[in-house]
């Protein structure tokens, strides 16, 4: 996700700042590749996963990268080595490595990876407690200059005053269609909802013109709950997307509506891979560089743990 962006940003950066025809020579040395990890540890789930790769120098930024398919990638949880993952194939020239665990809430994820050519790399990680939703509804009102519709989730929960909690709003569509090739087969289909809010926990996130979720799924609205430290909340968000459902063969389409508590390791990445996406505009030449922040020791990534609350809402038929 993040090998070839940062190193980009940083070249474009010094180009526009200069200007766009003197020539830059490059005169220090070539920084080393680094192992990147990104893993999200699920409580309850009965499998870990891990994506592997390697960051790419700038200057090489265009070179076709390898599949890390060798590594040794070892998993501890509470400290106790628990085995090594397998490799499982590629996605998106990401290695995807995986081992059978099932976590608790509360544990401690430890994972550490070797490959020849890099420099030994870890992460840990703990694994959050589940913060139940309360109630979750929906409303459905006209949305900019009362042109499209837009629907509003309304999502209630108890933040626990006992510790920092850090939360992810999520929202998924399920579709059932048929299949075009045989029509006696009934095929599922999951969308990320691409979300909006003006809601005060997400800071300067809120606001009906940005989201907090989209840019390829790869940011995720979440937010901390210093401004309802212990309270009772109901935090609001709304998308402009289509929510009218249908019926296949007794089979409702739905919206899958999560409230996740994320460790904070996730949640200073989302943040400052949203404040790297909104500062990323070459036309503000003023703009300040961001460090995406990173928990991987000798490497790059982010290791994280999240634990899901989930409620799903039937969509009305058109």
């Amino acid at each position: 996700m993040m090998k070839k962006q940062i190193w980009i940003a940083l070249l474009m950066g010094c180009l526009v700042v200069v200007s766009c025809t003197k020539e830059i020579k490059f005169t220090g040395e070539q920084s080393r590749n680094m192992l990147v990890i990104n893993s999200l540890v699920v409580a309850d789930s009965s499998v870990i996963q891990a994506k592997v790769s390697h960051s790419v120098f700038f200057l090489n930024a265009h070179s076709s990268l390898k599949i890390i398919d060798n590594a040794h990638i070892e998993v501890s949880v509470n400290g106790e080595k628990i085995g090594t993952m397998t490799f499982k194939g590629s996605v998106n020239e990401e290695a995807v490595y995986e081992i059978s665990h099932t976590v608790s809430s509360g544990d401690r994820v430890r994972i550490s990876a070797t490959c020849s050519g890099y420099e030994a790399a870890s992460a840990e990680t703990q694994v959050p407690r589940s913060t139940p939703i309360v109630a979750v509804d929906t409303v459905t009102k006209k949305g900019n200059y009362g042109i499209n519709k837009c629907l509003c989730v309304n999502i209630g929960f108890s933040d626990n005053a006992a510790e920092d909690n850090y939360y992810q709003v999520r929202v998924k569509k399920i579709v059932w269609i048929r299949s075009q090739e045989d029509t006696t087969k009934i095929m599922r289909q999951v969308y990320n909802v691409r979300l909006q809010s003006e809601d005060v926990v997400f800071g300067s996130s809120a606001n009906k013109d940005n989201p907090i979720f989209g840019y390829n799924n790869k940011i995720v609205g979440v937010f901390d709950d210093h401004l309802i430290n212990g309270k009772d909340y109901t935090v609001k968000v709304f998308s402009s997307e289509i929510f009218s459902g249908s019926s296949v063969a007794g089979r409702n389409d739905t919206l899958e509506v999560y409230l996740n508590t994320v460790s904070r390791d996730y949640y200073l990445f989302q943040k400052t891979y949203l404040a790297y996406i909104n500062n990323n505009d070459f036309s503000d030449i003023f703009g300040e560089p961001v460090q995406i922040y990173s928990n991987v020791v000798g490497g790059i990534g982010l290791v994280g743990g999240v634990a899901e609350s989930k409620e799903t809402i039937v969509l009305k038929k058109r």
